[in-house]
């Protein structure tokens, strides 16, 4: 137990430069310097990378990415990664939520990067996956158009391994185990549709993090309403054998 906060202490949510320029810019609409991440620092290598701070993303909010119980290196927002099970680690504040969009296709990404909303591309509102508590599953669902929805209420109400999660006043750290990955766009949704991780060998998968505000911007009135994107990190995990 000791060691899990030093170790996520490192963790400056390893997502944020995911390497490649956009091959099809969008319109970055009238709040893109409001919502644009910065550049990260050129050359870089390392497990902990700042969270974008153009709002009020806190030092609380933290996420990296480990295979065998040990921090991976990140050179240009890309992570070399084993085709095999792996852990998303996580500090984050109590009762909020960090939401998750998975894809190995680089569209959605590409199009962050030229300077869109998340809320321009897919709304917040109705697009949460439903999930097993306690990661009873160990499994990453993909998708153009949904997102994973973690959060920590309480010990039997949240999204993390069962005996990982480690509670220091309002923050908690935890760690999420993918054994297996689900292709919702090409499978559909529901149960037993599970593949082992090592399919995507030789394959690149995007993860891209967001915090939101809880507020609803009037813009997006179109989507029914949805969230205030407040901060956002995304990473490539290249898996090699």
């Amino acid at each position: 137990m000791s060691d899990r906060p030093a170790c996520l202490a490192l963790l400056a949510a390893a997502l944020l430069a995911a390497g490649c320029a956009p091959a099809n810019p969008v319109d970055p609409g009238a709040k893109a310097d409001a919502v644009a991440p910065p550049d990260p620092a050129a050359g870089a290598t390392t497990c902990h990378v700042e969270w974008p701070r153009w709002r009020n993303v806190t030092e609380d909010t933290q996420v990296g990415i480990m295979q065998d119980a040990k921090l991976l290196p990140i050179h240009h927002g890309q992570v070399r990664i084993e085709p095999r099970p792996f852990t998303i680690a996580v500090r984050m504040p109590v009762g909020k939520t960090l939401w998750l969009n998975a894809q190995t296709a680089p569209t959605f990404v590409n199009a962050l990067r030229s300077g869109q909303r998340v809320y321009d591309l897919i709304p917040f509102a109705a697009t949460g996956m439903a999930e097993y508590p306690r990661n009873e599953r160990r499994t990453l669902a993909m998708a153009s158009e949904a997102y994973h929805v973690w959060a920590y209420m309480d010990q039997e109400n949240h999204r993390f391994d069962a005996d990982s999660v480690h509670l220091d006043g309002q923050t908690v750290t935890a760690r999420r185990t993918v054994e297996f990955y689900h292709d919702v766009d090409t499978d559909g949704p529901g149960d037993g549709k599970e593949k082992p991780i090592a399919g995507l060998a030789e394959r690149d998968l995007f993860l891209v993090f967001f915090r939101t505000s809880g507020e609803t911007p009037a813009d997006t009135n179109r989507f029914g309403g949805g969230e205030e994107e407040i901060g956002r990190m995304c990473i490539e995990l290249k898996f090699e054998d």
